[in-house]
């Protein structure tokens, strides 16, 4: 079965992609993916040291490193088929898909769910439905937004800043930004996911959409997507406030410290909350998110898929 999934999405996206393409967003990726070591190094010269060597139970630090090194060249434009990122920020499970697209669609309806799960070519992923021209990762994100607004009664694009935790190659950023071109997005990472998600979001919106806050230049732009290396922003914006803050597990992935430190921060003020989070020794946010009034609830859709105790705080 497994291989039958395996030949089909080839197929789609073999099928699928050209009507996708775009060739001034490719232009654009092309020229700036040579900029990726750059951009990164410009981000991490504002880390603290003893931040990046925070013990942790995830070996980001090294993991981090190691993307630096692997594209120090340049992010290829498949680059999410790259083992390196693919294993830790895409999902592929079609099993389920189905189920997925009509929460989206009873959540968005009126085109808006079309437009949410439409794909984009960089990175080349995986369509998996000729319909929707959507990937099984979109679908995955969607889905987490079509929940937060079905528990809350109103989507988070109503935000007029969204503060994100670790933010994959820029994926959810993406869907946000569809919705509302005008919304304040930051995403707070590691240097090297956030050079990643410089050149997707700059290949698709612009580079003068995509703005790097380090600190030769601490300071959010309005209306851009603005990329942070997440303890220099911890360490230095402490006037960052949210209208929303949403992290997929990435945040109790982070080392404790860190942790302890969004919390500290009442999640940046945020009256809306998206997070999602595995129920494991390294979670240190549940019940301070429980005692802000959170929804929280079992992801089910994983846990038919195998992935146990998973879990949303929404509000």
């Amino acid at each position: 079965m497994r291989a039958v999934r395996r030949v089909r999405s080839a197929v789609l996206t073999r099928v699928g992609l050209p009507t996708l393409l775009n060739p001034a967003q490719e232009a654009r990726f092309l020229a700036l993916s040579p900029r990726f070591r750059e951009v990164r190094d410009q981000l991490a010269r504002s880390v603290n040291p003893s931040h990046a060597a925070a013990p942790n139970a995830f070996a980001w630090g090294d993991w981090e490193r190691s993307i630096a090194e692997r594209f120090k060249g340049g992010l290829p434009i498949d680059f999410l088929h790259d083992p390196t990122l693919a294993h830790t920020m895409v999902f592929g499970a079609t099993a389920r898909l189905g189920e997925r697209l009509a929460r989206v669609r009873a959540a968005f309806p009126g085109g808006v769910a079309d437009d949410l799960l439409l794909e984009d070519a960089i990175g080349r992923p995986t369509i998996c439905d000729r319909a929707t021209m959507t990937s099984a990762n979109r679908a995955h994100h969607a889905y987490h937004l079509a929940t937060h607004a079905m528990v809350t009664g109103r989507p988070l694009f109503g935000a007029k800043v969204i503060v994100e935790w670790g933010g994959g190659y820029g994926n959810l950023a993406r869907l946000v930004r569809r919705m509302d071109r005008n919304v304040t997005y930051v995403i707070l990472d590691l240097p090297a996911l956030g050079a990643v998600q410089w050149a997707y979001l700059s290949a698709l919106e612009g580079e003068d959409a995509v703005h790097l806050v380090t600190a030769d230049d601490p300071t959010i732009a309005p209306g851009k997507v603005n990329l942070a290396a997440s303890s220099f922003a911890l360490d230095h914006l402490p006037t960052l406030r949210a209208g929303a803050f949403v992290s997929t597990w990435a945040l109790t992935e982070s080392p404790p410290a860190l942790q302890q430190a969004v919390i500290d921060r009442d999640f940046f003020g945020a009256e809306q909350v998206l997070v999602a989070y595995t129920l494991d020794g390294n979670n240190a946010v549940r019940e301070p998110l429980a005692a802000r009034g959170c929804v929280q609830r079992p992801i089910s859709i994983l846990a038919r898929e195998g992935l146990l105790s998973n879990e949303y705080a929404l509000r």
